[in-house]
């Protein structure tokens, strides 16, 4: 699965660190994130139901990731929320190329 920045993340960045040069294209190079979650056998709405059981950690974790003080967190945040400041793409596999791209293991 990957979860990928959006500008509303962006601009929590900007505000919460004062760095205004922080831009989205940064934001998707250096915050997305890749997570290994349980296989579904191929089932992609089963997948979608898991980010939205688990969508309170991968938010904190993005947050956690700029800013330790809780309380400096955005309050009320939801499901919805985490949609609108992050991408969420749930995949159906993961390749390990052992280093080697090409090469059969």
């Amino acid at each position: 699965m990957l979860v990928r920045p959006k500008a509303p993340y962006v601009d929590w960045v900007r505000r919460t660190t004062g760095d205004k040069a922080f831009t989205l294209a940064q934001a998707q190079r250096e915050d997305l994130r890749a997570y290994l979650v349980p296989t579904w056998d191929w089932d992609l709405e089963e997948g979608e139901d898991f980010v939205a059981q688990h969508w309170q950690h991968f938010f904190a974790q993005a947050l956690e990731d700029w800013e330790l003080d809780r309380s400096r967190w955005p309050k009320q945040r939801t499901p919805a929320m985490f949609r609108g400041w992050f991408e969420v793409t749930v995949c159906c596999g993961v390749l390990d190329l052992g280093g080697h791209p090409g090469q059969e293991d």
